[in-house]
C-alpha cells in the first residue's frame, strides 16, 4: 500500500512541477495606457487590453 502511495505522490509532484514550468513560460504584458485608451474608445466591449506572450 505504501508503494502505491509513493507512486501517486511522485505523479502529483511531477504534475506540480509541470504546472510551474508552464507558468514560468507565460508572461502577461499590458499595453501602455495611451494605447489602451485608444483601443477602449473604439471597442468598449473589451474589458481590458492584455496580450499573452509565450517564451
Amino acid at each position: 500500500m505504501s508503494e502505491m502511495f509513493h507512486e501517486q505522490k511522485l505523479a502529483f509532484s511531477g504534475e506540480v512541477k509541470r504546472e510551474l514550468a508552464i507558468r514560468n513560460w507565460l508572461k502577461w504584458v499590458l499595453i501602455d495606457s495611451e494605447q489602451s485608451d485608444k483601443y477602449n474608445e473604439r471597442n468598449r466591449t473589451a474589458p481590458s487590453c492584455v496580450f499573452l506572450e509565450i517564451f
